[in-house]
């Protein structure tokens, strides 16, 4: 399907606005191909009478079903190039900036393996990973998700990752004699109720992240003021560190706590009963005809973590 990009950003962002501002186009045009794609099919596909715009039950199928042509023209279009140029094609499933800081270097190791070797890289939601694998959209995934179930897979841990509650130091609720950097190493604990009313940076629910966020919500019943959204992890600290509300975050370096300057401007808090560490994982189909390429990928990645610099836990060295 031309513009199945469109679809799917309608879908998701459900508002016409937002998901042309997302796709670079104005909002006309996508409400022409939304008009366009409906008197072509003779079905409503969004309900637009009302926001937020929802996929109909038509619309809920399209998109179902045109997925899954989408998937198989790729797969064909993979496997026919692989027959006419001795190529080997893999996807690599991954959240938006995990992969980038400690992983880059496993594509040196793979292609002086597999000189023919090509590789894409798909950045997602954490949390939709698996359903990428399951519907062959990536070969290999990478990041915080629940263990996958239902099809044939090999899956290891892969590192152990320190999450907390971050809330800018300008909310005051940091004692004067704390000093910010001491709760890198040991969080400083919380009240629930001293977060009524604060503003709040919301992770979406694709991150991994978000278990955390609606543990703490539903845990302590919290009433946050204002709600922004974020869709990425290194956003959620971007823009608590900007002062615009506290979340629930992962972190591995002081600099995670800073502004772009190098001021330390958040600190690092927890709440009673909530996880203070949370496990990444490596997936890939057995069934996949180069899984041994994919095998030595996780092998290679494996190692990349236990040599990053700043240091990441392995899950294998983890120690309580």
């Amino acid at each position: 399907m031309e513009h199945l990009d469109y679809f799917i950003a309608i879908a998701e962002e459900q508002n016409l606005s937002r998901a042309a501002k997302r796709l670079y186009i104005s909002q006309p045009a996508l409400t022409r191909f939304v008009n366009g794609l409906e008197e072509e099919y003779g079905v409503k596909l969004f309900d637009r009478s009302k926001s937020p715009i929802t996929l109909t039950a038509a619309g809920q199928i399209f998109l179902q079903e045109k997925l899954k042509i989408d998937n198989k023209e790729q797969s064909l279009r993979r496997r026919l190039s692989e027959m006419s140029t001795g190529d080997i094609h893999i996807s690599i499933g991954t959240g938006h900036s995990r992969f980038y800081r400690i992983s880059p270097e496993i594509f040196s190791r793979l292609v002086e393996k597999y000189p023919n070797l090509r590789i894409s890289v798909k950045c997602a939601g954490e949390r939709l990973l698996p359903d990428m694998l399951s519907k062959q959209q990536v070969d290999f995934i990478f990041g915080v998700f629940d263990p996958v179930d239902g099809m044939e897979v090999e899956w290891r841990y892969a590192t152990v990752e320190k999450v907390c509650l971050m809330v800018p130091l300008s909310f005051g609720l940091l004692p004067d004699s704390i000093d910010p950097k001491d709760t890198f190493y040991e969080p400083y604990m919380l009240r629930p109720e001293q977060l009524n009313g604060l503003p709040v940076i919301e992770p979406h629910s694709s991150l991994g992240s978000s278990i955390n966020y609606q543990l703490m919500m539903n845990q302590y019943s919290i009433r946050p003021g204002r709600v922004i959204s974020a869709e990425s992890a290194y956003l959620v600290r971007k823009l608590v560190n900007q002062g615009l509300g506290f979340s629930t975050c992962s972190y591995a370096r002081m600099e995670d706590m800073q502004d772009d300057d190098g001021n330390l401007v958040s600190a690092v808090f927890n709440l009673p009963g909530l996880p203070v560490r949370r496990t990444s994982m490596i997936a890939y189909r057995k069934d996949h005809p180069h899984v041994e390429l994919l095998r030595d990928a996780a092998d290679f990645m494996e190692q990349s973590i236990m040599a990053s610099k700043p240091p990441v836990t392995y899950w294998k060295n983890f120690s309580p």
